[in-house]
């Protein structure tokens, strides 16, 4: 026989097992933590586009001052979901082969 609990906080839960020594010879404690999961709400698209031709470029890399690396997709898209650098101005480095490396700053959602 075993007896769980679960205690849920937000997208997050947390059980904890306790196995009946008859069954095991002892008690046994067993903890799952269920993986928080962002909605797509909590995304900031952040798309690079060509001058000229206004089309999205892919692999574009973009690192912010701490190091952290995003690359756009096939359409120049990164979905941008860092909870410390939400709702603030963001510096990247940019850079992709065959345009010339800048930087900028940017607005997060």
């Amino acid at each position: 026989m075993v007896d769980a609990k679960c205690v849920s906080r937000g997208p997050v839960t947390a059980c904890t097992a306790l196995s009946s020594p008859k069954v095991l010879g002892g008690p046994i404690v067993l903890f799952v933590l269920a993986i928080a999961q962002a909605a797509p709400s909590d995304y900031c698209k952040i798309v690079v586009r060509d001058a000229e031709t206004g089309r999205g470029v892919p692999l574009v890399e973009l690192r912010t001052t701490n190091e952290l690396i995003f690359y756009t997709d096939s359409n120049g898209i990164v979905a941008f979901n860092e909870p410390g650098l939400m709702d603030r101005d963001v510096y990247f480095q940019i850079a992709s082969p065959g345009y010339q490396g800048f930087g900028r700053t940017v607005p997060i959602c």
